[in-house]
């Protein structure tokens, strides 16, 4: 984290860098598909990231109504 960054900003980051690799994530696995590699291991991270991104938009969500609030 950033020290000058609001719990806004922090949000609104974390959310757009989860989403970003949770992107790259699937492109991944979609290449080991095409080469004729197993991705299970691979697809259960993304599944992993997919929550974390989920979680991310929801404390995005949250500190954007707080900041509304203000």
């Amino acid at each position: 984290m950033q020290q000058y960054e609001t719990a806004l900003e922090r949000a609104q980051r974390l959310a757009s860098e989860s989403g970003g690799r949770a992107a790259a994530q699937a492109t991944w696995i979609e290449e080991l598909k095409r080469l004729g590699y197993d991705t299970e291991d691979e697809e259960r991270k993304l599944a992993l990231m997919k929550e974390q991104t989920w979680s991310a938009y929801a404390e995005l969500t949250r500190q954007q109504a707080l900041a509304e609030q203000q």
